[in-house]
């Protein structure tokens, strides 16, 4: 096995499927190393596979070009990392007990199968994607970390993220059945993205992580270094653009529009403008109206979750593809009046892929981040290819390989020749000739010596 490992990790997302490559050296280092995308349309909605053949066509063209950069090459593809997202998915608390009959040493253990028994929750039609744990309280006192502690009673509150089986079940008829690859693990990408982009502080004195998707976006919110609400908007960017479509134009030209002259705050030089005949001040009333609706519902998801802006003094962190138009930021610090970030990765993945760097490819730097903490140490995504078979001969001046062959053929042990099966027809001839006194035999080769003759 080659000593860097190959960690391959892919995202399925609304507007587009990523697919990437990074390496981790013995020390742990991670170098994000190439990235292809194919951009969709229908074939996916709300992060959920809609058309199975041509998520397969795209993902096998993904995973056709990575293995043909030159860091990859000849190196084939065997396993993958899946980030999961959707508009389905949503938090549900579990509560977990667990007695002794004396005082007792909390162990790992012990913690492993509170968290196995808390995975047991039966759902109609959706699947446990992960376990997060929230509190432990120890003989009514809570405690950050239960190992070690000594009680007689655990109590223990987890976060289970739930979400369509649909989900992963499609997935699973994409990349395991239809191009054979071994799926390693199924990751929450917005727990990916939390692991990555928030820092400690953040999610101790409380933070909001806003993943401003296409056709989704994803609000969560930690505190006291947990998650405690979690909730997915089918809501995104693409309204945005297609109510531009309503200016009677192509959803390709509205994003086009979107993006070069779009803000979700007033812009008075884009109001002087005019594209495709469409004044620029009939663009800015439809964008500021629809960024208006989106930053609303992300704030309503604070009273959902019980709290306010000041329970979230770290403010809130904004990521997605979503969040590159114009004054989109700015509108959401405006109306929160907290501090408000765009999200990048930490600084323990080296980006040698430099379109990685932009805002909207920071779910997938995230994932590939993760896969790299749970990968073991002896397993690697991307396989040499077998080893082709060589001829190792040295030959002297003027030999040819035909008489080399022909040499061993002559020193191999020859069979000796088996006697040729006589049939009916040739042991009558034999005894007739017999009973003639060979006559026919005579004249036989009389005959053949005049021909020959």
């Amino acid at each position: 096995m080659d000593k860097l490992q190959h960690i391959v990790a892919i995202e399925i997302g609304s507007s587009k499927i990523i697919g990437a490559i990074a390496t981790k050296s013995p020390e742990g280092k991670i170098q994000f190393e190439a990235m292809e995308e194919e951009h969709i349309v229908d074939c996916i909605r709300y992060g959920c596979i809609k058309n199975v053949e041509e998520t397969y066509v795209r993902v096998k063209r993904i995973i056709q070009k990575l293995e043909n950069r030159t860091s990859i090459a000849p190196r084939k593809i065997k396993s993958v990392y899946v980030g999961i997202g959707g508009r389905s998915l949503r938090i549900i608390q579990k509560k977990v007990e667990k007695s002794f009959s004396e005082d007792t040493t909390i162990t790992a253990g012990i913690i492993d199968n509170m968290r196995k028994q808390a995975k047991h929750e039966i759902l109609d039609s959706y699947e446990i994607l992960d376990t997060v744990p929230c509190r432990f309280i120890v003989d009514n006192v809570e405690v950050k970390n239960p190992i070690g502690t000594l009680g007689s009673k655990i109590c223990a509150y987890y976060d289970l993220i739930i979400g369509k089986e649909q989900i992963r079940s499609n997935i699973k008829r994409v990349l395991s059945e239809r191009l054979q690859l071994n799926v390693r693990s199924y990751m929450v990408t917005a727990l990916c993205t939390a692991d990555q982009l928030l820092s400690y502080d953040e999610r101790q004195l409380g933070c909001m992580l806003v993943d401003f998707g296409a056709e989704t976006t994803t609000v969560s919110v930690y505190k006291e270094n947990a998650l405690l609400y979690m909730f997915v908007m089918p809501i995104g960017s693409r309204n945005i653009t297609r109510d531009i479509t309503s200016l009677k134009v192509l959803e390709e030209t509205a994003e086009q529009i979107k993006r070069s002259i779009g803000n979700a705050m007033s812009n008075a030089d884009a109001n002087k403008l005019s594209i495709e005949g469409i004044s620029g001040t009939e663009v800015s009333n439809y964008i500021m109206a629809r960024s208006g609706e989106i930053v609303a519902n992300i704030i309503e998801q604070l009273q959902h979750a019980g709290l306010t802006v000041a329970d979230i003094p770290a403010g809130i962190v904004v990521i997605g593809g979503g969040a590159k138009l114009n004054g989109f930021v700015e509108l959401i610090a405006q109306q929160t009046n907290a501090k408000v970030r765009k999200g990048a990765p930490n600084s323990d993945v080296k980006i040698l892929e430099s379109a990685a760097n932009n805002l909207e490819y920071a779910t997938i730097v995230s994932i590939v981040a993760k896969a790299a903490e749970l990968i073991p140490s002896d397993v690697t995504c991307c396989e040499e290819p077998p080893a082709v078979m060589t001829l190792n001969e040295s030959f002297s001046a003027g030999t040819t390989i035909n008489d080399t062959v022909a040499a061993k053929a002559d020193d191999e042990p020859k069979e000796e020749p088996k006697p040729k099966t006589r049939n009916r027809l040739s042991l009558l001839w034999d005894r007739l000739v017999e009973k003639s006194g060979n006559a026919f035999s005579d004249d036989d080769d009389d005959d053949e010596n005049e021909i020959t003759k």
